[in-house]
């Protein structure tokens, strides 16, 4: 009976030994990239609109910009927004640095062709820090949905 006592206590330290042993490699991180998957927001209204109003824009994305260590991370920089009007031509407005929610406000477009406009929001992917353990955070490229605004003649 003593016998298998001592047994069943040397089992158990070794069990718990390697349970240690395996811990290990969880807590001591060697020098690595993790992508960060967002989904990015353009919003455009109000809708219908007429022409030489403005019509105002938004860019956000779903989260708000990770933590890296306790301190935020770098802002997102190289936000823009493209626009197809309605003769299928493409402008551009940017790049924005988003602010520390991760979102761009505040911003606006005067059309001036009565039509069919159509605003999205693209990001182009960002190294956005590396934490005190060595894990480099890079925030993936994300393009929104598209949103449509139309534009009329009556004001």
């Amino acid at each position: 009976m003593k016998n298998g006592k001592i047994v069943l206590s040397l089992i158990l330290m070794i069990v718990l030994s390697m349970s240690m042993i395996m811990q290990i490699p969880h807590s001591v991180h060697a020098a690595s990239t993790l992508n960060v998957t967002d989904y990015l927001y353009v919003s455009a209204g109000p809708s219908p609109v007429g022409g030489g109003q403005t019509v105002y824009l938004n860019l956000f994305f779903t989260k708000p910009i990770p933590t890296v260590s306790g301190f935020v991370s770098t802002l997102y920089t190289g936000m823009k927004i493209n626009i197809v009007k309605p003769d299928g031509t493409n402008e551009t407005l940017g790049p924005y640095t988003a602010d520390t929610t991760g979102g761009v406000g505040g911003l606006s477009f005067v059309p001036a062709t009565i039509g069919n406009y159509t605003f999205q929001g693209i990001f182009p992917g960002q190294n956005i820090g590396t934490d005190s353990t060595g894990i480099t955070y890079i925030m993936d490229a994300s393009d929104s949905p598209s949103v449509s605004v139309v534009v009329q003649q009556a004001q």
